[in-house]
């Protein structure tokens, strides 16, 4: 039996630390209970890209999944990837990028 990530969808919410501001992920995917997933108090340049990337990893995960099975139905060359499969990649990044 293999292990199952936290269910999705996974938040960055902002917090004041005890020396600066800090970020962490969470989600609510577990009956209604806030879990977090992560804690993020680093340099101050990387951490809200950090915490950003690690909230889209469930995202991202699922459209790379997506995109898999669309390359393995068209063969090397992929060419049955599905607008959908493409759009949930595309908003997967633009979610680890902190982007709209």
């Amino acid at each position: 039996m293999s292990a199952k990530p936290t269910p999705g969808p996974w938040r960055v919410i902002h917090f004041r630390g005890s020396i600066a501001d800090d970020f962490a992920v969470y989600t609510d995917g577990l009956e209604n209970d806030h879990l977090v997933v992560g804690e993020f108090t680093g340099h101050p340049r990387t951490r809200l890209a950090n915490a950003r990337l690690v909230a889209a990893a469930p995202d991202l995960l699922e459209a790379a999944e997506q995109a898999l099975d669309g390359l393995r139905a068209g063969g090397m060359a992929g060419e049955i990837m599905t607008l959908e499969a493409m759009d949930a990649l595309a908003d997967a990044v633009k979610k680890a990028r902190g982007q709209p």
